[in-house]
């Protein structure tokens, strides 16, 4: 299966919501390439429920929580897995071949300016030690202005922190359980185990001014950690620009008991905006009794962005049976506020096809194109009516199922411990999977993972899309494509920033014989790809977590970064956070760390 999360899953009491099933909105598959075969075309379910506001919380009052000292970490528990069960390797025969695009050699020039940002030690040691320890860290960065000061605001598996764009540091590591009014991960002074957080994203509103945030909640016993049927997406909203501030905190309730092997939960929250509303897109799987064995598609929910902002709530549209070809529908975010406008508002999103079946496994194979979706007449909103949602096939390059990726041999005190005593484990790149769309000047802006050859090693196959809307048919275009990839190494999770001229950076984690892991990026405007792979932040050692090892219930495939962030900064800059591995991350179970940076286009 894909990237289920696989760790202690949480408690909470899920939302019991009711909802009526709306009519009038449908879906198209209007091709844009006459060779694409036409999908067949699936209508969804649209219902409509009320979001639930469950409180707010003051990260001001979070900011100075004291943390264990480093090194003093407390009784340890097992750690949290999250392991990914797909294909990998090459393909079968009878499929599209894995592409062999020119390699770029990396230029070795550190970044000028950045910083390094949360580490696994960091996260452990948050909330007075109440965590875990966690594999893979993810990435929820978002950069934005309050007051005369460009905040940077970093998320990762299972905290949070504030900086300015000067690396200054306003908080502490502040866990996303205490953001969002959670009991702790786990109480080691009690023994009691809280809700299960993970996957944050954040979001900057350059139209509104407002801080948004997401992580997916599962439900646990409080006492043995067991799952609960319990599941749902958390918001937080700043009620103000400033990021210190006080937020409304939001539920989605993920269980979906009418939808077929449910209790279920919504995996991997996704977020996005235009003018109008607030996005968030899950990959629904069977949460009770067989976690992650069958899966029923990207779920997509849109509400109002002012609501959400001034504490209203209001309703959410649920768009479900919207695909099973792809776990991810992801929405677009606008640089600068600048919204696609035609058709009374739309907001556009991508998938790609990162090859689901059913029961939750990768399907092999290597495919040739994307789905691009309209969800058009987002003003209604804010009136009481339903957005529409529409899909157009668009033929691109070859993509396919990526492979783990090699690493740098060196010091490796878990692996190569008389308790484990493994080899030198690989890199999970995951799937092909769209993980960030950007809308800038008329077009979107993303990109997947790739097989490529020779190796065969993980490359990026990159998207330049001109989506249309007229009238009432949703159709695109391809503006640009290409690849990124490493002269005998591996670049993977691609997050493409761009300013609202589209020129920006394409950032990636690099890793391969010659790289310890490493944060790296590529120029991209309209045209294209400008010069070769930077490295921005060079690893020092290699990843060395429990999750690469079988002594742990691993495989030899090290969990990695689920996703990168890259995002247009107000200060002009394209600011960029992956995982990188550092020499101040280490505990007994991690050792990975996070490198913030900003380019200027």
């Amino acid at each position: 299966m894909p990237r289920i999360r696989f760790w202690y899953l949480p408690y909470v009491a899920a939302l019991a919501l009711t909802g009526s099933v709306l009519s009038g909105v449908g879906a198209s598959g209007a091709a844009s390439d006459p060779k694409v075969p036409h999908p067949v075309v699936r209508q969804p379910t649209v219902t409509q429920q009320t979001l639930v506001r469950t409180g707010s919380v003051n990260l001001a009052a979070l900011a100075h929580m004291p943390a264990p000292a480093r090194g003093h970490l407390g009784p340890e528990l097992p750690p949290n897995h999250d392991l990914a069960k797909g294909a990998a390797g090459l393909q079968p025969a009878g499929t599209l071949p894995p592409p062999s695009p020119p390699s770029s050699s990396v230029v070795l020039n550190p970044a000028r300016r950045g910083f390094a940002g949360l580490d696994h030690a960091d996260q452990r040691l948050a909330g007075g030690g109440n965590q875990f320890s966690f594999e893979p860290s993810d990435q929820g960065l978002c950069v934005g202005r309050s007051a005369g000061t460009n905040y940077v605001v970093e998320s990762v598996n299972d905290a949070l922190q504030v900086y300015d764009t000067h690396s200054h540091v306003y908080t502490a590591p502040i866990t996303l359980s205490s953001f969002y009014g959670l009991p702790p991960l786990y109480d080691r002074t009690t023994g009691k185990y809280g809700p299960f957080v993970t996957d944050p994203k954040c979001y900057y509103d350059p139209g509104t001014h407002h801080w948004f945030h997401s992580v997916l909640v599962y439900g646990r016993d409080p006492n043995t950690g067991a799952l609960r049927a319990h599941a749902y997406t958390a918001l937080a909203v700043s009620q103000t620009s400033d990021p210190l501030g006080a937020y409304y905190l939001y539920r989605i309730n993920g269980v979906d008991l009418n939808h077929a092997n449910c209790p279920c939960f919504g995996d991997q929250p996704l977020i996005g905006a235009d003018q109008n509303g607030f996005y968030v897109s899950t990959a629904e799987y069977e949460l009770l009794p067989d976690f992650g064995a069958h899966f029923n598609g990207a779920q997509l929910y849109a509400m109002n962005k002012r609501a959400l902002e001034s504490g209203t709530a209001g309703r959410v549209i649920h768009y479900s049976n919207v695909t099973t070809k792809s776990g991810t529908l992801q929405p677009a975010t606008s640089p600068g506020g600048q919204y696609a406008t035609a058709a009374g508002g739309t907001e556009y999103l991508v998938s790609g096809r990162d090859t689901l079946l059913p029961d939750g496994r990768l399907r092999p194979g290597q495919v040739d194109h994307v789905t691009v979706w309209s969800l058009t007449h987002t003003s209604r909103l804010q009136t009481g009516g339903v957005p529409r949602l529409q899909s157009a096939v668009q033929k691109t390059e070859v993509y396919g199922q990526p492979v783990p990726m090699t690493q740098r041999a060196g010091f490796r005190p878990l692996g190569d411990s008389g308790a484990v005593a493994e080899p030198l484990p690989r890199l999970s790149s995951d799937d092909e999977r769209v993980n960030q769309v950007v809308y800038a000047a008329g077009r979107l802006y993303t990109g997947v993972n790739t097989i490529i050859a020779p190796g065969p090693r993980t490359g990026i196959g990159w998207f330049i899309i001109t989506p249309s809307v007229a009238g009432g048919t949703l159709t695109s275009q391809m503006h640009g494509q290409g690849y990124v990839a490493a002269a005998h190494a591996n670049v993977a999770f691609p997050s493409i920033g761009v300013n609202t001229q589209g020129k920006g950076v394409i950032a990636m984690s690099l890793s391969g014989p010659d790289f310890y892991p490493s944060s790296a990026y590529q120029r991209i405007t309209a045209a294209g790809t400008v010069g070769r792979i930077q490295s921005a932040k060079r690893g020092f050692r290699p990843e060395d977590g429990f999750t690469c090892y079988q002594a742990f219930g691993g495989n030899g495939v090290c969990r990695w970064g689920d996703y990168t962030a890259s995002v247009a900064g107000p200060g002009g800059a394209i600011w960029s956070a992956t995982e990188f591995i550092g020499l101040r991350a280490r505990t007994y179970y991690a050792n990975w760390g996070t490198f913030v940076w900003p380019v200027t286009p």
